[in-house]
C-alpha cells in the first residue's frame, strides 16, 4: 500500500530542505556558546575589538534546555506543544547533553507524533537562520525521525515563509544533531523553532535548542585561482540581498591565511602579504577594516599572490570570514593552469551579473502584462505553443506562474505578489481532480508529437483533454507544497500529498520495472502501447512485461518527480516514500552514460537537450544528495559535466549546482538575462500572446534570479 496519511498531525508547519542532516552535529557545534566560526586562527580578536563583533548571534529560545520544567502535561515552559496519537512527553532528569534536564519523548507507534513550538523571537529580513537541537534515541527503526524547522512571522504574526530538514539516520544511542537552515524573507519580524518526533521511534531526548542568525553571502560559479608566471589570480564573485551587507575580514585560501589589512592589502600570520583589487559593489570600509560587499549588486575580489590548491581536485575550497557575524562562508574554486596547459584548459569569460534594477523591471512589465489574462474562475488564460489559437486555463502553466509569484513576493515588500500566489494556489485546490491528478486543457495525441498507434488511446489518436499526465501532476502538486511551506495551508498540503498518491499508487502510477523490485519509472501518461508491437525497440526495452512498450522511463518524469519526491518526504516524513523513490532514482542513474548525456526515454536513445536533461540531473542530485548515495551523486553531477561541455546554450542559470560542477555561471546569468530582457516586448511580454506558457515560465525564471541577486 502507497498511500500517504494525512490527518490533523499536517499542522506541522514545515518547508524546503536547505541542510542535509549529513552536517547537523556540526551545525550544532558551530551553534555553541563558546563558537567562533570567523576566528579559526588566534590573533582575530586582536585585528576586530569586540564592540565590532557581534556578540549575540547564537540565539537561544526562552527555557531552551528545559532547565525551568515543564508548565502542564508534560510540555517545557513557554513552548507550546501538540500531541497525535499515543506521544506523550515529560521534562527529566538523569539523561541531559547540558545542564541537570533534556525532554523525554515517547512515541512508540505509527502515527504518533509530538510538535513542539518556541515562543516567537524577533528576527530580520533577507538573513540566513539557523536551528539546531541535540537529541539522543533508543529503540525502534526510525520511520521519519526528528525534524526541525524555522517558522518566519511579520509584525502580525502570520507565517510568510517556512523552513525544514529531517533526521535521515538510524536511531542512536548517542547525542547527535538535527538542524535546518532557510532565508527570511522580505517582511520578516519573528522566528519560531518547531520540533517534531514521529513515530515508530521510541524513546527521544531532545536538548540544547539554539537558531543562529547571519547575512546571505551568495557565491556564483565562476570564481576561480589561475596559476601564474610570476603570481597566481584568485577571483572571487559574490553578491548579497541581506540589507547591511557583509563584511570580509579574512580570506583562508588553500592553507593561506589571508586578513584585510587595508585597502589593497592582505596579511598573513608571518607577515607576509598579498594584494586585492575590488569591484562592482565590493569596496573597502575602514570602519570595520574589512571589504565590505554591498547588498543587491554583484561584487568581485581579486587578490594575487601565490597559492597552493589542494592536489589532486579541480574545485578546492576556500573561505571568507566575516568578523562582524562571526561566520565563515566556503566557496568552491575553479583551479586553472595547475596541471600542464592544454588547448582545452582555457578559462571562461568572467562577466559581472547583470543590474538588478533592470531585472526587476522586467519583471515587474511581465507581472503587468500576465494581469491581463486573468480569467473570472480564479486562474489564468494561457496559450500554449501547439494550441496558439486556443488560450485555456492550463494548470502546469498557472503551477509555474504561481511558484514565479511566490518567488517574487518573497523580495517584495506589500501583499500584491503574494495575493497573486494565493490565487494561483487556490485554483490548483479548486481544479484537481478527484484523484488527485491534473491534465492538460486540451485534446493531444499523435497530431502534436505524442504516440502514433492507434492503441495507445482510448478513442482515435488523440488522449481527450483533461486526461491526467505526470508532468502536469507533478508540476501543480510542487506547486501546492511550495504553497504549503510559505502559508501553511493544510488545504494546500493535502493536495500535494493527493497528487503524490496518483502518482505513486493511481492506475497508471509508478511501475516495478524488474521482478526484484530494485528499479521503478512513473509512467508519461498510461500503460497502453508506445510503439507498434513489431518495432525493433520494443525487443530491446529490458523491463517487466506488463510495463514494456508503454510509457514508463521517460527521465524528465522521473527527474521531475525525484524532485518532488524528496521535498515531500522531508515536509511528511513518511518513509514508504524512500523506497520508490530509490527505485526512481536507481533506474535513472544507471541511464546516464559515461559522457554524461542522458537519452529522452526508452525508446529514444540520442542524447536530449539541456533544457530537458537539466530536469532529470536536478531530480537524481536532490535525492541523491538527501539520501547520502554518492553514486548517484556521481550520475547527476557527471550529466551536468556533459551539460556544461555539449548543451551550454540550453542551461537555466541556477546557483544549484554551481559550486559542485564548478561552472562559470556568473558569465551564463549575464547572457541568459541580457538576451531574455532584449527579447520581451513592449506590452512586457515575450510571446505576444501566441505562447503565454512561455511568459509564465520566463516569469518564474526571472522572479528565481531576481531573488538571488537580491530581490
Amino acid at each position: 500500500m502507497r498511500r500517504l496519511a494525512l490527518g490533523a498531525t499536517v499542522l506541522v508547519l514545515a518547508v524546503s530542505t536547505v541542510t542535509s542532516c549529513a552536517d547537523a552535529t556540526s551545525l550544532q557545534r558551530q551553534l555553541a556558546p563558546d563558537a567562533r566560526e570567523a576566528a579559526p586562527r588566534s590573533g582575530l580578536s586582536a585585528r576586530w575589538s569586540e564592540r565590532d563583533v557581534r556578540s549575540d548571534a547564537a540565539m537561544q529560545p526562552v527555557n531552551a534546555s528545559f532547565e525551568d520544567g515543564e508548565s502542564r502535561s508534560g510540555c517545557p515552559r513557554r513552548w507550546t506543544c501538540e500531541v497525535s496519537g499515543g506521544a506523550s512527553a515529560h521534562v527529566a532528569t538523569g539523561v541531559a547533553k547540558g545542564g541537570d534536564r533534556a525532554l523525554k519523548v515517547a512515541v512508540p507507534d505509527s502515527g504518533d507524533r509530538f510538535t513542539l513550538r518556541s515562543t516567537a523571537m524577533p528576527a530580520l529580513p533577507r538573513r540566513r537562520y539557523e536551528a539546531a537541537v541535540w537529541r539522543l534515541s533508543e529503540g525502534g527503526r526510525p520511520q521519519g525521525g526528528e525534524s526541525v524547522r524555522l517558522r518566519f512571522l511579520d509584525r502580525s504574526r502570520r507565517l510568510i515563509g517556512s523552513g525544514i530538514d529531517r533526521d535521515l539516520g538510524p536511531a542512536s544511542r548517542r547525542w547527535t544533531g538535527v538542524a535546518a537552515k532557510a532565508n527570511s524573507p522580505a517582511g520578516t519580524a519573528y522566528v519560531e523553532v518547531e520540533i517534531t518526533v514521529a513515530g515508530p521511534r521510541g524513546t527521544v531526548w531532545l536538548d540544547g535548542v539554539k537558531v543562529r542568525e547571519r547575512p546571505i553571502l551568495q557565491v556564483w560559479g565562476g570564481t576561480s585561482v589561475r596559476r601564474g608566471p610570476d603570481a597566481d589570480t584568485l577571483s572571487i564573485h559574490v553578491a548579497t540581498p541581506t540589507p547591511g551587507g557583509v563584511h570580509v575580514g579574512t580570506i583562508d585560501a588553500f592553507g593561506t591565511y589571508l586578513t584585510v589589512a587595508g585597502p589593497r592589502t592582505l596579511v598573513a600570520p608571518r607577515g607576509a602579504t598579498m594584494t586585492y583589487e575590488v569591484g562592482g559593489g565590493a569596496r573597502y570600509e575602514a570602519s570595520t577594516g574589512t571589504i565590505r560587499v554591498s547588498p543587491g549588486q554583484a561584487a568581485t575580489i581579486q587578490v594575487t599572490g601565490r597559492f597552493t590548491p589542494t592536489p589532486g581536485t579541480g574545485y578546492p575550497i576556500a573561505k571568507l570570514g566575516d568578523p562582524i557575524a562571526q561566520v565563515e562562508y566556503p566557496i568552491y574554486v575553479v583551479a586553472w593552469n595547475y596541471r600542464p596547459r592544454s588547448k582545452d584548459n582555457q578559462s571562461p569569460d568572467i562577466a559581472m551579473l547583470p543590474a538588478r534594477a533592470a531585472v526587476r523591471r522586467s519583471v515587474d512589465r511581465l507581472a503587468r502584462y500576465l494581469e491581463s489574462r486573468k480569467t473570472s474562475s480564479g486562474g489564468w488564460s494561457i496559450a500554449h505553443p501547439y494550441w496558439p489559437g486556443q488560450p485555456q486555463e492550463d494548470p502546469q502553466a498557472i503551477a509555474v506562474l504561481t511558484q514565479g509569484f511566490m518567488k517574487r513576493a518573497q523580495a517584495s515588500r506589500g501583499g500584491a505578489y503574494e495575493a497573486q500566489a494565493r490565487r494561483g494556489l487556490e485554483w490548483l485546490v479548486s481544479h484537481q481532480r478527484p484523484d488527485g491528478s491534473f491534465g492538460l486543457p486540451w485534446a493531444f495525441g499523435s497530431s502534436s508529437g505524442h504516440f502514433s498507434t492507434p492503441a495507445h488511446y482510448r478513442s482515435g489518436t488523440t488522449h481527450v483533454a483533461g486526461e491526467p499526465l505526470a508532468v502536469v501532476t507533478i508540476a501543480a502538486g510542487s506547486a501546492l507544497l511550495d504553497g504549503f511551506k510559505a502559508y501553511g495551508n493544510t488545504r494546500y498540503l493535502a493536495g500535494a500529498v493527493r497528487a503524490m498518491n496518483y502518482l505513486l499508487d493511481g492506475p497508471n502510477g509508478f511501475q516495478w520495472l524488474d521482478a526484484r523490485h530494485t528499479r521503478g519509472s512513473i509512467p508519461y501518461c498510461n500503460l497502453k502501447p508506445a510503439l507498434p508491437s513489431t518495432d525493433p525497440r520494443v525487443r530491446a526495452h529490458h523491463v517487466l512485461s506488463a510495463v514494456k512498450n508503454t510509457s514508463v522511463e521517460i527521465y524528465n518524469i522521473d527527474g521531475a518527480a525525484l524532485s518532488f519526491l524528496k521535498a515531500l518526504y522531508v515536509e511528511t516524513g513518511d518513509e514508504r516514500l524512500l523506497r520508490y523513490g530509490d527505485a526512481i532514482a536507481r533506474n535513472l542513474a544507471s541511464k546516464v552514460r559515461p559522457s554524461g548525456s542522458i537519452p529522452y526515454s526508452w525508446y529514444e536513445r540520442s542524447p536530449h537537450s539541456g533544457g530537458y536533461a537539466h530536469i532529470a540531473f536536478t531530480g537524481l542530485l536532490e535525492y541523491a544528495q538527501m539520501r547520502g548515495q554518492e553514486r548517484w551523486v556521481a550520475a547527476a553531477l557527471r550529466g551536468f559535466s556533459w551539460m556544461g561541455n555539449h548543451a551550454r546554450s540550453d542551461l537555466v542559470p541556477t546557483e544549484g549546482y554551481a559550486s559542485l560542477s564548478g561552472l562559470n555561471l556568473s558569465a551564463d546569468v549575464t547572457a541568459y538575462v541580457t538576451n531574455a530582457l532584449r527579447k520581451q516586448r513592449t506590452d512586457g511580454s515575450f510571446s505576444g500572446g501566441t505562447a503565454t506558457r512561455y511568459d509564465a515560465v520566463m516569469f518564474a525564471i526571472l522572479s528565481d534570479l531576481l531573488l538571488t541577486m537580491g530581490g
